[in-house]
């Protein structure tokens, strides 16, 4: 039952996106799948805490750890 009530809360706050033509970017087929879930969702940043089996960026998507997107946010909320 809780998981469906996640389910369910997720899909309130979510938005789904059709992805495009598949990636060939990494060798772990996974992570290329999250690739395209970014790039189809034009997202500005992709989180991971597995940097090695991705590219710093990809189009428009910055690749970043945790850590490294904070301090990029917090230097951009500075800067601005």
């Amino acid at each position: 039952a809780s998981i469906e009530k996640l389910r369910q809360d997720l899909q309130k706050h979510a938005e789904m996106f059709q992805t495009g033509d598949a990636l060939r970017v990494s060798r772990d087929e996974d992570d290329n799948r999250m690739l395209e879930c970014a790039v189809a969702a034009e997202a500005a940043y992709l989180v991971t805490g597995n940097l090695k089996d991705y590219p710093e960026e990809f189009g428009a998507t910055k690749v970043r750890s945790a850590r490294m997107f904070l301090l990029e946010a917090q230097l951009s909320f500075v800067d601005s």
